[in-house]
C-alpha cells in the first residue's frame, strides 16, 4: 500500500509544475488568511447586529468566495447607511426633521473616501497600494485596508429613530352652555375641575383643546394626558430619547403652548431621555399633562362672548424614539 502511494505522490508530482511564492506576489501568507477570517467574522457579526437593529434581518451577510464575501459585507453595510441618524443630529437644524446619514455624510463621518471603500490591485506588502475606490471585484487584493474600511464605516452606525402609536392615556372634556357667558363659563370650569380622568381610548399622547362659540359664550374644552410606549425591541443595550412632535389641528386651529412647555408647532420637541443604559426589549415614559389647569384661563379668555369663534390647541399623536445603540465592540 505504502509503495501505491509514493508512486501516486511521484505521478502526482510529475504533471503538476513547481511553483514559488514569487510567481504570486499578492498571495495572502498564512497569517493574512487567518487574520482576513477573524476580521471578516467581526465584520459581519457588527453588520448583523446593525441590521437587526432596523428590523431588517438577522442573517450574517453572504460567506463564500473572497470576492463574494467581501462584496456581501460592503454592499450590505452601504445599504444600512441611510436607516440611520447621524449623531451629529439627530434633527435638522430647524428640529423639524431628524437627520438620517445620506451616503456622503456617512462616507464623511466614518473617514472613507467620497468615492467609497479602497481598493488595490496590486500590493508589496510593504508600501501603500495605489487606490481606487468603489465596491471590491475580482482580480482586487483583499488587503487589511478592506477591514478597516468596513470597521470604519459600520462604527458611526450606532443611533436609529422608531416612532410608535403606542401610549396609555386618559381625557378629561368639559361643556358650559344654555345661559349667560358668565354663567356657562362658571358651569365649564366647575365640570373640568370635578370630573374623573376616562380611560376611554383616544389617538393622542398629550393634548389641551379651547373653544369658545358665539352663541351666549358657548365654553368647551379638554385635556388628554398620557404616556408614550414601545415594544419589539431587539435585546441589544441601549439608551434612548423620546420625542414628541406637537401641532394645531387638521381643521387649522389656531396652536397654543398651554403649559408652557417649550413647544412650538411641527417642532419636535424632547419630552424624555433614558437614565441608565438597558437591555429591556419595552419602555413607557412618564405621564405628560397630568394637570386641570385651566386652558381658558391660560389664555386669559373672559366674557362678553367674542365676535368671532375662537379656537386654539395642541395635539402630540404617538412618539419618536432615538435608540442609541451600544453595539458590540468588534475590533
Amino acid at each position: 500500500m505504502k509503495s501505491k502511494i509514493m508512486m501516486a505522490m511521484m505521478w502526482l508530482a510529475g504533471i503538476v509544475p513547481m511553483t514559488y511564492a514569487t510567481d504570486y506576489p499578492n498571495r495572502p501568507t498564512y497569517t493574512d488568511m487567518e487574520n482576513a477570517v477573524v476580521k471578516g467574522l467581526a465584520c459581519g457579526k457588527a453588520i448583523r447586529e446593525r441590521k437587526i437593529a432596523v428590523g431588517s434581518g438577522d442573517s450574517l451577510p453572504y460567506c463564500g468566495t473572497r470576492y463574494a464575501f467581501v462584496t456581501s459585507r460592503q454592499q450590505s453595510l452601504e445599504a444600512l447607511t441611510t436607516s440611520y441618524i447621524d449623531h451629529n443630529g439627530p434633527l435638522n437644524t430647524s428640529n423639524t426633521a431628524f437627520l438620517y446619514f445620506t451616503l456622503p455624510s456617512w462616507r464623511e463621518l466614518a473617514s472613507l473616501n467620497t468615492n467609497g471603500f479602497r481598493r488595490a490591485t496590486a500590493w508589496d506588502h510593504n508600501n501603500i497600494p495605489s487606490w481606487s475606490y468603489g465596491i471590491v471585484s475580482n482580480g482586487d487584493v483583499i488587503g487589511p485596508w478592506i477591514f478597516d474600511d468596513l470597521q470604519n464605516g459600520y462604527s458611526v452606525l450606532q443611533w436609529t429613530m422608531r416612532f410608535s402609536y403606542e401610549m396609555e392615556n386618559s381625557t378629561v372634556t368639559a361643556d358650559g352652555d344654555g345661559g349667560s357667558c358668565e354663567e356657562n363659563r362658571q358651569e365649564h370650569d366647575n365640570i373640568l375641575a370635578s370630573t374623573a380622568w376616562d380611560d376611554s381610548y383616544s389617538t393622542y399622547v398629550y393634548g389641551v383643546d379651547a373653544r369658545q362659540e358665539l352663541d351666549g359664550g358657548h365654553w368647551q374644552g379638554g385635556r388628554i394626558r398620557g404616556k408614550a410606549l414601545i415594544s419589539g425591541l431587539p435585546v441589544i443595550p441601549h439608551d434612548y430619547d423620546v420625542y414628541l412632535y406637537p401641532w394645531g389641528h387638521p381643521q387649522g386651529y389656531a396652536f397654543y403652548d398651554f403649559d408652557g412647555k417649550g413647544m412650538q408647532e411641527k417642532v419636535y420637541w424632547l419630552f424624555e431621555e433614558s437614565e441608565n443604559e438597558s437591555e429591556a426589549t419595552t419602555h413607557e415614559t412618564d405621564v405628560i399633562g397630568d394637570t386641570r389647569a385651566n386652558y381658558f384661563s391660560l389664555l386669559g379668555w373672559t366674557c362678553p362672548s367674542p365676535t368671532q369663534v375662537r379656537h386654539q390647541s395642541v395635539f402630540c399623536s404617538g412618539s419618536y424614539w432615538i435608540l442609541k445603540w451600544r453595539f458590540t465592540a468588534y475590533n
